[in-house]
């Protein structure tokens, strides 16, 4: 509402003329009005009022800043134009979109979440996980990223990666299952630290009682030969998810083969 803030504007330059940071934002609004001739000339008046570079930056409104400004109100049109055009399904323009905005403003960790979760969506999750490791830059300490990291890199078979992004997840979040578990599901597909798998899965249980940690917890045990825990663990994931038909396989074929 430009036309709005030039009349306060020049209100407050009528009350103080010395209001230097007025003669700025004055100048602003009427350049983005199309007023370019009376913006120069507040700009002309900006400048002298203002002694030193110093205190242009004290005042906390400097060219950088404005354009700073300008660059965050961009992205946000630009996400708001993904929003609008997602609705008819128009991929390219979306990603299009979500990729100028991570551009202007490589800080907005939101925008970047969005612009992942594209990326997962399309297939293409060695973008995606480029981008979870920007954010992960970004927020050191957020074990969700974490675990998208080692999600994607699992689908990418970049099974070190995974299993760094879960020995983090874990630090970050102990309290939580997840990481415990699909630490343990990495051991179990590569043949790699197998003891530990029992370990890894009985926290996880611990922490979580549900029947696809029981499931895990029953893999992990058949794999290191302990047939009675296993099917203890997989009778236990049965009983949780019933309708689950490979809980119901896996179990089946483990009591028979005993």
């Amino acid at each position: 509402r430009f036309s709005e803030a030039i009349k306060h504007y020049h209100k407050t330059l009528a009350l103080d003329p010395n209001w230097t940071r007025a003669y700025y934002e004055l100048a602003t609004a009427l350049t983005r009005s199309g007023r370019r001739q009376e913006a120069q000339h507040y700009r002309s008046l900006f400048k002298q009022h203002s002694q030193t570079p110093q205190e242009m930056a004290d005042d906390g409104f400097t060219a950088q800043d404005d354009l700073l400004k300008a660059r965050q109100s961009l992205a946000g049109l630009l996400v708001d134009a993904a929003d609008l055009v997602q609705a008819k399904a128009q991929n390219n323009q979306i990603l299009a979109l979500l990729q100028q905005a991570v551009t202007l403003v490589p800080s907005d960790q939101g925008t970047r979440k969005r612009l992942a979760a594209h990326y997962r969506a399309l297939g293409r999750f060695q973008e995606a996980l480029a981008e979870c490791e920007q954010i992960a830059r970004l927020a050191p300490h957020e074990a969700t990223c974490q675990m998208l990291i080692g999600s994607l890199s699992l689908q990418l078979r970049l099974y070190a990666k995974a299993e760094s992004a879960f020995k983090r997840m874990i630090k970050l979040a102990p309290e939580g299952s997840v990481g415990y578990r699909e630490l343990a599901r990495i051991y179990l597909e590569t043949g790699k630290h197998l003891a530990q798998t029992q370990s890894l899965a009985q926290q996880a249980v611990a922490l979580e009682a549900t029947a696809e940690n029981y499931f895990l917890l029953g893999r992990a045990h058949h794999r290191n030969k302990n047939t009675d825990a296993a099917l203890k663990a997989l009778q236990r994931a049965v009983q949780l998810d019933p309708h689950n038909p490979g809980y119901q396989r896996i179990y089946q074929q483990l009591r028979v083969g005993k």
